[in-house]
């Protein structure tokens, strides 16, 4: 069974402006990774900082309707501990956003083979994400949700 993390933009894209073609494949192909994950076809793994990011959605019903999303396709959720803030520490030297090298952090400690993301920052650094997990013997493959269904 495959385990996959999914960034906290590929839960919220369904409920985004659909009218962009992009976002709008993004979102269909989002819905299928959870129609997987409804037919026990991927472990899907949540962790702290999804939680964390959820509750900064200011549109209530948006921030309503991703928690449930979440709380419906979740197998697992993996705690924040020392070896995800270490890994997320050397990793904030190749991404900005802190919270993006949460994300690699917990899916690594969660066990997942891949993180599925809308961010393109991670996108455009994923062969150096990739590599530098490598350095530490964890391979994580980074995707977006059309290349994860094209894969799968």
């Amino acid at each position: 069974m495959k385990r996959i993390m999914l960034n906290t933009n590929v839960y919220c894209r369904p409920f985004d402006n659909l009218t962009n073609k992009n976002i709008k494949e993004e979102a269909e192909s989002a819905d299928f990774i959870f129609s997987l994950a409804h037919q026990n076809m991927v472990d899907l793994i949540s962790s702290d900082v999804l939680y964390e990011e959820v509750d900064l959605i200011e549109d209530k019903a948006k921030n309503e309707s991703v928690y449930y999303l979440i709380k419906s396709v979740e197998k697992e959720r993996v705690t924040t501990n020392e070896t995800v803030i270490e890994l997320a520490d050397a990793l904030n030297k190749i991404i900005k956003d802190y919270n993006d090298c949460l994300h690699i952090g917990f899916a690594v400690i969660g066990k997942c083979s891949s993180l599925v993301t809308c961010d393109h920052e991670l996108i455009a650094k994923r062969s150096k994400i990739e590599r530098f997990l490598l350095s530490k013997d964890s391979v994580l493959n980074i995707k977006t949700p059309p290349e994860f269904i094209s894969d799968y």
